[in-house]
């Protein structure tokens, strides 16, 4: 019987770096949040969490069509770890749950593929994260085993889950991106990202 499997989005930021919802900006169609939660929804046998805070009626009204369940995080400006805490919090009131894929909302080229190969990988592996490499650069998107919930439940900085990546470091398997790691911050982020796919880089 394979493992039960949450995958929690955070999209609950304001985007001052960017200066507008980076949720809403057009991508593919559609926009950034909507895409990423879609790439998730594709994943076999999981259900779909998605935290929102920061501009929550406008984010919400994008993928209230979607079969993910929102979490409203009213705290969001507490950082991502708050925010990453309250999710797991409230997703494990609706069912216990073997695993958790932790991503964010602002990842657009993470599909389905890599959390597929990322959850195969746990599945065969006795480490007991699975933590996604980009070059040098190791974090999420990334696979917790059950037995590391409380130590996320506890997060209550801006710094999320890397530091309990590094920390447990002897416990961590990695799989390699086969794209590259693009997280949009900032307007230049954005139109960079525009272009490589305009120009099939990606």
């Amino acid at each position: 019987m394979s493992d039960k499997t949450a995958i929690l989005m955070l999209a609950a930021g304001a985007s001052r770096r960017l200066g507008r919802p980076k949720q809403l900006l057009p991508y593919k169609e559609t926009v950034l949040l909507k895409h990423c939660v879609m790439e998730a929804l594709k994943t076999p046998d999981c259900d779909v969490f998605v935290v929102l805070g920061a501009y929550y009626d406008q984010v919400y009204a994008e993928i209230e069509d979607l079969n993910a369940a929102v979490i409203y995080h009213q705290n969001w400006e507490k950082g991502m770890g708050d925010s990453l805490s309250y999710g797991l919090q409230e997703l494990l009131k609706k069912g216990d749950f073997d695993r958790l894929l932790l991503t964010l909302g602002d990842l657009p080229l993470v599909d389905t593929d890599h959390f597929s190969t990322m959850l195969k990988k746990h599945e065969a592996s006795d480490r007991r994260i699975i933590a996604t490499q980009y070059g040098k650069m190791i974090g999420v998107p990334a696979v917790f085993d059950s037995e590391y919930f409380s130590k996320l439940i506890e997060l209550k900085n801006d710094a999320g889950a890397k530091p309990i990546i590094r920390r447990h470091r002897d416990d961590v398997e990695v799989v390699l991106s086969k794209k590259p790691f693009v997280d949009v911050d900032t307007e230049e982020a954005y139109n960079e990202l525009l272009r490589q796919e305009k120009e099939g880089h990606f």
